[in-house]
């Protein structure tokens, strides 16, 4: 196609994702396993009318484990392309800024038809024991949600390829796996308040967000078992353990763009890493 269209490589990205069947393996079919704990086991013992705060917390912890999974193809596939992305930026039509949009697109549906098929199987699920279907309270927030999630991910999974790359030590075996071993700080949430230093957590945030616009609820700043608990007691949650979503949200989108400012710079300033440098 023209300029003005997606090029190949917008095809062939997407193709790419959307193809491997690891990234269907731990990004969707292992996470089914944990919504399938979620809904049969670890719901024991929460009253009914708190199930849609189980579902949509279990959500939000799930969905970051889902992409947090598929960027380590991310980072592994930048990895392996740094030389051919410098080369081809270089010397052809694709500009630094058109390989970032068109790889960040490619990436961001990809990761967005993942987080779907996630909840399609987890509403599954949760039918199958509750006999009903857990909609969102405000499903264009929670697409939203989504949304900001998975470009998060991107942005942050490209800048740590691109920083190590520039530094020339790439060590893959350690930093491929970063962006899903930071996603395991959602799960600490579960029993860990971070108090007000949750806004400095993109990590933990994505969770957050996606539970507040699933059940229109303010979502914590962390301890979710212990302050739905509270909640199902008093019905109301302690003093300061509510996130402010608004600065949540906020958060979330300065981090996302202060990360992909920093990645376009650091692309154009990357020579690439040979084969060689990678598998050491």
């Amino acid at each position: 196609m023209g300029e003005r269209g997606p090029s190949i490589y917008f095809r062939t990205s997407l193709l790419h994702y959307l193809l491997n069947p690891y990234s269907w393996f731990w990004g969707v079919v292992f996470m089914s396993f944990w919504a399938a704990m979620s809904a049969f086991v670890f719901s024991k013992g929460t009253p009914e009318q708190y199930l849609l705060h189980h579902f949509g917390s279990t959500y939000g912890q799930l969905l970051i484990l889902c992409v947090g999974s598929v960027a380590i193809g991310i980072v592994k596939s930048l990895y392996y392309s740094s030389f051919s992305v410098r080369f081809v930026t270089k010397y052809s039509k694709l500009s630094t800024k058109r390989f970032y949009v068109e790889h960040f697109l490619s990436t961001i549906i990809a990761l967005m038809i993942f987080a779907l098929v996630l909840w399609l199987l987890q509403a599954l699920f949760y039918f199958i024991k509750f006999e009903e279907v857990y909609l969102p309270k405000n499903p264009v927030g929670t697409i939203f949600a989504v949304v900001i999630s998975v470009c998060f991910i991107y942005a942050f999974s490209m800048f740590e390829t691109y920083v190590v790359i520039c530094l020339r030590r790439p060590l893959s075996a350690v930093f491929d796996a970063l962006p899903l071993m930071l996603s395991f700080i959602a799960y600490a949430a579960f029993w860990i308040d971070f108090k007000i230093y949750s806004l400095a957590i993109p990590f933990y945030l994505i969770s957050a967000i996606m539970f507040y616009f699933y059940t229109n609820q303010k979502p914590f700043t962390g301890d979710i078992i212990g302050n739905i608990r509270y909640l199902a007691q008093h019905d109301s949650v302690p003093k300061g353990a509510e996130l402010d979503p608004i600065l949540a949200i906020a958060s979330m989108i300065l981090w996302t763009i202060a990360l992909s400012i920093a990645s376009i710079f650091l692309i154009k300033k990357a020579k690439g890493v040979s084969i060689e440098e990678i598998q050491l």
